[in-house]
């Protein structure tokens, strides 16, 4: 799933003669980079084996990609922006989340390792 991200993104990035689009898509791979080192380890304690919840995100990714597809194919500028724009601040949003749960988790449990020390 990851390669196929990597590779639709990068179709876009080739074909866009639109430095708007390149520097939206630079960025969102910027944060997914940053927030992946976090995520990995939300993600083994949320999810763990747990084949719904990966499904989950995976359906949101497609239809993320579904809507800025249909819309750069309809040559529809306006809502191929939008649908970046969504894809980019829920990805934020998403990773945002995730690393201040993972905060909490660590600091709840920095009494328990300093009663160990």
């Amino acid at each position: 799933m990851v390669q196929l991200d990597f590779q639709f993104h990068h179709a876009i990035l080739r074909a866009a003669h639109n430095n708007l689009v390149r520097s939206q898509i630079l960025r969102l791979h910027l944060v997914n980079r940053v927030a992946r080192m976090t995520m990995d380890k939300v993600r083994a304690e949320t999810e763990g084996d747990n084949p719904e919840v990966r499904l989950e995100r995976q359906r949101w990714v497609l239809e993320c990609h579904r809507k800025i597809f249909l819309a750069i194919q309809a040559r529809n500028e306006k809502a191929a922006q939008e649908a970046m724009h969504e894809h980019i601040t829920d990805l934020i949003e998403r990773s945002m989340l995730a690393m201040a749960r993972t905060e909490k988790k660590e600091e709840a449990m920095a009494p328990v390792r300093h009663a160990y020390d």
